[in-house]
């Protein structure tokens, strides 16, 4: 029997975290940095683990609803988790940011003139401005699709949703080439999200989990082969556009997201046949990863700007700032997990429980 819970993904989704840390990292040392700086341009290759979250995303929701659909009560249950999941953490941080926007505003959201729109920010709905939390964005996604499979779920057979996920595939694909064949980028911020090619990472995860509760048995070498062959292409077109940052729309989920679903598939399937790739520290930061996914850009942010106060200069210095930094990111979110996160999903179970 399939689990609910692996544990090589947990660990993933500390590695997707980590090289998100990094790829902020890498922006703040290029903002505040006194000096010359040290972290090298591959790392513009860590905007992947978006697509690496997103996958997993779709992993966990196809393994958790096993067995659920055609039950509107299953259905309820499922929304009102991912809901009470998201959501509180998320207010904790919004308040923040939104405490820090009213009192200095030139601090949040500068490359969008500091403006916030406070109640789509709250409510993760879309919306053509960042939201309090930078990383929210993230969020939109991932509530569009918890919306859609909960729609669905009372609707369809379990054994039609293959048939959705194909059918969903479709809509998406057309959506987006139409859109951006006819209307040259003037259509909503909900448009947006609904046809965006980043569902499709959602899709293939969904997809994966399926495969992996099939009869069909794969190679995992086969697998981590194909996942290298693609990752080359996207270090080709790297060298010939020298930005990976310009892979977007349909040729992202293409270079980043289909080797993402495939290590997601290739982990969980080596779990299955007793292998664990990762250390227990990685999954421990899997577990924290929605706490440090939410926290590290306000703890980044304000080491950043006491960096540039302090304008120390020298590689020794450069180097130790930047691991303080991150060593400062990880700790406080791992203590936002244990002291914030866990205290509120624990509440809210109780209050449920009565």
């Amino acid at each position: 029997m399939t689990p609910v819970k692996f544990e090589n993904i947990q660990a993933l989704r500390g590695v997707a975290v980590l090289l998100v840390v990094f790829c902020h990292l890498q922006v703040i040392e290029q903002k505040y940095s006194p000096g010359a700086t040290f972290l090298p341009d591959w790392l513009d290759y860590a905007i992947a683990s978006v697509d690496l979250f997103f996958v997993i995303s779709g992993f966990v929701i196809a393994t958790v609803t096993r067995g659920q659909f055609q039950s509107l009560s299953k259905a309820g249950h499922f929304v009102f988790q991912r809901v009470t999941r998201i959501y509180p953490p998320y207010w904790f941080y919004s308040t923040l940011v939104l405490i820090i926007w009213l009192y200095k505003p030139e601090m949040v959201n500068a490359g969008q003139g500091h403006q916030i729109n406070i109640l789509a920010s709250f409510l993760i709905i879309p919306q053509d401005l960042l939201p309090l939390v930078m990383v929210g964005w993230t969020l939109i996604h991932e509530m569009y699709f918890y919306i859609v499979i909960t729609v669905m779920m009372p609707i369809i057979p379990e054994r039609a949703f293959p048939v959705l996920l194909v059918l969903w595939t479709l809509i998406v694909i057309s959506g987006f080439l139409y859109f951006i064949t006819n209307c040259d980028g003037n259509y909503s911020a909900t448009v947006r999200v609904i046809f965006h090619p980043l569902t499709l990472d959602f899709i293939g995860g969904a997809a994966a989990a399926l495969l992996l509760n099939s009869r069909i048995r794969n190679n995992d070498r086969v697998i981590i082969a194909i996942v290298i062959s693609i990752f080359l292409c996207s270090v080709i077109w790297f060298n010939i556009n020298q930005s990976v940052l310009k892979i977007e729309g349909l040729l992202r989920v293409l270079l980043f997201g289909i080797p993402s679903l495939l290590v997601v598939y290739a982990a969980a399937r080596s779990e299955i046949n007793g292998t664990a790739y990762f250390p227990k520290s990685m999954i421990k930061i899997g577990d924290a990863s929605y706490s440090i996914y939410l926290s590290h850009v306000l703890v980044l942010s304000a080491l950043g700007r006491i960096w540039a106060k302090m304008a120390t200069t020298g590689a020794t210095a450069h180097v130790i700032m930047l691991v303080v930094m991150l060593l400062a990111t990880i700790s406080v979110g791992l203590l936002s997990y244990r002291w914030i996160e866990i205290p509120i999903l624990n509440s809210i179970r109780r209050w449920r429980t009565r």
